[in-house]
């Protein structure tokens, strides 16, 4: 056989140790159908020929079966003791309205883990101030992993749920109980120090919220911000004086639509298109005009229900295994 490039085996060495501990602990069981090489290629960034080499390499050890017509499979015939796991996955809102939301993009990418993973899904809609450590406690109790999607982390306080969990677009592990995925807030501020940069601002007012989330992202723009201009903390988190030399960093995507909703009503204008101003986490994606022309940082929310729905089952299938802080890298979406 013709030996690879280096450069070829590089890039497919990460998806075969992936994989192969997905299939090592149980998150792709033996007779378990993997997902597609352009899901594959997607999902871990690479080409599909780089997932058909990957796919290959784990079939030469015998990991992978490979059925013609049918797909790639985990070898070895699956136990009559596997069963299908019961995750609860829960948020403010659902339904058919929800669905183009946050929420609802993140949901349809965990449906999609979930049909390929053998996972028997719930959606339980519940609002932040209808969660409680003991209501956690109790739901939890009926299911093998649960998935919270939303800030539960600012609600609860010491929470003991009785499977694995896992949290999205959270930002406390709760003592390390909770897997974590979200937006790396590191890639992040290296976006938002180029938007600003590239647009001559050399001020900066930072506006958001209390959470710690927020909090973490406000230091991590003022280090490295820094050295570049001028850093102004606005009282009460407001965005304070509008100024065309002076750029506006909303931490928190809530805040930052209600500065747009507020300076529309006042001027009849949009923010996004008067001034410099960058919202961290996505929201403007989600509202009708004036205000989706914020320019904002994002994440592809459905690939973040994907890793959310496999960390889930890998806490599951590997019992006493450690909660892990996932990041996925946001992309800038300049409005319209």
């Amino acid at each position: 056989m013709t030996e690879q490039p280096p450069g070829r085996k590089e890039k497919a060495a990460p998806v075969i140790r992936d994989l192969a501990s997905k299939i090592a602990c149980g998150t792709y069981g033996p007779g378990r159908k993997i997902p597609s090489l352009r899901k594959l290629s997607e999902r871990y960034g690479v080409s599909v020929s780089t997932a058909r080499r990957s796919v290959k390499a784990l079939a030469d050890k015998g990991m992978l079966t490979f059925l013609h017509g049918s797909g790639t499979f985990v070898a070895e015939k699956r136990s009559p003791a596997d069963r299908r796991f019961r995750i609860a996955a829960v948020a403010a809102t659902f339904g058919v309205n929800a669905m183009n939301t946050c929420t609802g993009i993140a949901v349809n990418g965990i449906l999609d883990a979930a049909d390929e993973l053998g996972i028997e899904l719930t959606t339980i809609p519940m609002r932040f101030e209808e969660m409680s450590d003991a209501r956690l406690e109790a739901l939890s109790g009926g299911f093998d992993g649960v998935i919270l999607l939303g800030g539960y982390d600012g609600i609860l306080s010491s929470p003991r749920p009785v499977c694995a969990a896992v949290g999205l677009s959270m930002h406390d592990s709760c003592g390390g109980l909770f897997s974590l995925i979200e937006l790396d807030p590191f890639r992040a501020t290296e976006l938002a120090v180029g938007f600003f940069r590239e647009r001559g601002v050399r001020e900066v007012a930072v506006a958001g919220h209390a959470r710690p989330a927020h909090r973490l992202r406000e230091q991590l723009f003022r280090d490295a911000w820094k050295s570049v201009g001028t850093l102004l903390f606005p009282p009460d988190d407001t965005p304070g004086e509008y100024r065309p030399e002076r750029g506006i960093y909303f931490t928190c995507g809530a805040a930052a639509l209600a500065a747009a909703e507020a300076y529309h009503a006042e001027t009849g204008r949009e923010l996004g298109r008067d001034y410099p101003v960058l919202c961290f986490d996505g929201h403007p994606l989600f509202v009708d005009r004036p205000h989706r022309n914020l320019p904002t940082l994002a994440i592809n929310l459905r690939l973040a229900g994907v890793a959310a729905a496999e960390e889930c089952l890998r806490r599951i299938t590997c019992p006493g295994s450690a909660s892990r802080r996932i990041y996925i890298a946001p992309e800038l979406y300049p409005g319209e």
